[in-house]
């Protein structure tokens, strides 16, 4: 925590400490505005994901100077996506990465936990002149429509007001900061969630005939379930869900077993739950006043082609790029954003919005999935759209 004596004015607040509130913290100190950036939870906290990371913003990476630091975390490459659509088909197997066989900066990823990137990004953001709050808490008392936003900043042992004409809103899917400016309401959320956790058997990797360096997915009509090998281990996997409410079962762990079947053995282990949603989570704007929003708090649509860190580093970098066109934040630089996010985020996930919809289907999927298996050009796209994040 800083002292309530530190607090007061800043050129901007960020509220939230994952990839997106902290590319945004860094490159808002790097343009010398005094940033303050606020996380709710201590440092090594972990979160529901899916842990891979889409190589085509390698670009944007290296832009901010993070690739080396990003790259340097991941615990391994995917370049391979395949299908079990449960009853209806399968496996399809899919490539994603480039004709070498290499992940390149247009295919292919990284898996990456997240407590080690969201920890090593804070460390480059603060690095870099932005001052950590952390942990405390954040609550919208002006939205900055008419002179500087505010918040009333709570921690263990103090509790204290900031003042900033541009307050980063990057707490996530249902933002208590999107409601409390105006910018979503209970509408804005759907009736899925998604949840991650670690399973463990003897062989389990082998059961599941997961490779190191593959997506797994498996779907059927009460959701789908992504799968990826633990580093250094057969019988540590990583699994990330997300559960429609039409399932059989919401139960995370009943969910795991009747989606896996007899592969799992009898000896499956489902570790602690990180739960996420509701959702879909769909603002009806990004930007307002003093308040823009980033990250998954700008929206997240299902997490089926696990593109949600990709999309929260590319909507830090269309703040980013908005604030540097304007040289500042005010009324332009929020349409700015909201121009340049509609345009480099929200169009890519139409794409998994319509992946996500035939996920609700899986004979359809399936049969999608086989028609892309037999045309290459057309392998490629879906590809792009279930393998690469």
């Amino acid at each position: 925590m800083i002292r309530p004596a530190d607090a007061g004015e800043f050129d901007a607040v960020v509220v939230g400490a994952g990839p997106a509130g902290s590319l945004a913290a860094l490159g808002l100190a790097r343009r010398g505005f005094r940033t303050a950036i606020i996380e709710r939870a201590a440092r090594g906290r972990d979160k529901c994901c899916g842990r891979c990371l889409a190589a085509r913003v390698a670009p944007l990476l290296r832009r901010h100077g993070l690739l080396d630091e990003v790259t340097s975390l991941a615990e391994g490459t995917t370049s391979a996506f395949r299908l079990r659509t449960i009853g209806h088909a399968g496996p399809i197997d899919l490539s994603i990465t480039d004709e070498e066989g290499s992940p390149p900066a247009s295919s292919g990823g990284w898996l990456v936990r997240r407590d080690r990137l969201d920890d090593r990004l804070f460390e480059v953001a603060v690095a870099a002149g932005a001052i950590p709050i952390r942990p405390a808490s954040a609550r919208l008392l002006d939205d900055g429509r008419e002179g500087a936003a505010r918040l009333r900043v709570e921690g263990d042992r103090s509790s204290f007001e900031l003042r900033a004409p541009l307050v980063v809103a990057a707490d996530g899917v249902g933002s208590g900061l999107a409601r409390a400016a105006g910018l979503a309401d209970d509408r804005a959320a759907g009736r899925k969630f998604g949840f991650a956790a670690a399973l463990e058997g003897e062989d389990l990797a082998a059961r599941l005939e997961l490779a190191s360096d593959r997506i797994e997915m498996l779907a059927d009509e009460g959701g789908y379930l992504g799968l990826v090998r633990e580093r250094g281990s057969s019988s540590r996997v990583h699994a990330a869900a997300l559960v429609a409410p039409a399932s059989p079962t919401r139960d995370p762990r009943a969910f795991v077993r009747r989606i896996l079947g007899d592969r799992a053995g009898g000896d499956l282990r489902v570790g602690p739950i990180l739960a996420a949603g509701p959702m879909p989570w769909r603002p009806r704007i990004v930007a307002r006043g003093g308040i823009a929003l980033v990250g998954d708090a700008a929206g997240y649509h299902e997490p089926f082609t696990g593109e949600g860190m990709a999309w929260a580093l590319e909507s830090a970098e269309a703040l980013l790029d908005a604030v540097g066109a304007h040289g500042g934040w005010n009324a332009a630089a929020a349409a700015t954003y909201a121009s340049i996010h509609r345009r480099r985020v929200d169009r890519r996930r139409l794409a998994c919005r319509a992946i996500a919809a035939l996920a609700a289907r899986p004979r359809w999927l399936g049969a999608a999935a086989r028609v892309a298996a037999r045309m290459p050009a057309l392998g490629r796209l879906v590809a792009a759209g279930v393998g690469r994040g």
